[in-house]
């Protein structure tokens, strides 16, 4: 797992260039997006991004589930910080 500082510093690089409006304090740290991801679906964090889908900003989870059956992939948006989805990662 990724200490949430590390995911952080790399998601942040990355905002600016996803979404204006990050330079405004409009996004959702990535550390509170990854507790809402983790109560969706418990377990270690393998991989974290920041996308734009539908022209909105999203955070994008790898969670390899404490049940430690596949993978999943859980969305939450990135201006609110509310769970948008969770499905099997390809």
């Amino acid at each position: 797992m990724w200490p949430v500082h590390q995911v952080e510093k790399g998601v942040r690089a990355a905002e600016n260039a996803v979404d204006p409006d990050s330079k405004k304090g409009k996004l959702v740290p990535a550390s509170q997006a990854s507790q809402t991801a983790l109560k969706a679906v418990p377990g270690t964090i393998t991989k974290t991004e920041l996308e734009k889908k539908h022209d909105k900003p999203v955070y994008e989870f790898k969670i390899k589930p404490q049940s430690g059956r596949g993978l999943k992939e859980v969305h939450v948006d990135a201006k609110t910080g509310a769970l948008i989805n969770v499905k099997n990662a390809d």
